[in-house]
């Protein structure tokens, strides 16, 4: 009985993980078809969430107004490691 119940719960959570990675995908889908006609090349899901880090990242440097000097710099470095994660996955904004 205890055996059942486990993997119940087992596949509950699988389907569950599975709708959650779908949801993901979808959207992840629709905006790299957007980041692809912008750039006018294919974006694949990776560089679409390169993309999004290398945004985060951004917003995180620029945007804080009272926050620690060593926090910005963290925000720093995050923001140039994720720039240069897009330049070396093939993305090209000019020629």
């Amino acid at each position: 009985m205890k055996q059942t119940m486990t993997f119940q719960h087992a596949a509950v959570g699988a389907s569950a993980l599975a709708s959650v990675v779908s949801f993901f995908c979808k959207y992840t889908d629709l905006l790299s078809a957007y980041y692809s006609r912008v750039l006018e090349q294919r974006v694949s899901r990776r560089q679409t969430w390169m993309l999004l880090n290398a945004q985060l990242a951004f917003f995180f440097t620029v945007f804080p107004v009272a926050c620690p000097f060593l926090l910005r710099l963290l925000c720093l470095v995050w923001l140039v490691s994720s720039l240069l994660q897009c330049r070396n996955s093939g993305l090209r904004t000019s020629d």
